[in-house]
């Protein structure tokens, strides 16, 4: 198969930080691309793979 999602390293965003830590009582995070956010990553969604089952030679 070659379909295929973004990672939260394939996704083109900011790494910024989106708002201070503190002060602003809000949750933490790291940056926008994470797949909570609008636009961010996707978990565990597909990538490409190989489906061919190898078998030995004697097999």
């Amino acid at each position: 198969g070659t379909h295929s999602t973004k990672t939260i390293s394939e996704v083109s965003r900011t790494g910024r930080i989106p708002w201070n830590q503190m002060g602003i009582r809000r949750a933490r995070h790291g940056t926008l691309c994470g797949p909570q956010f609008r636009g961010g990553a996707t978990m565990y969604g597909p990538k490409p793979q190989s489906h061919v089952i190898k078998l030995n030679k004697k097999v």
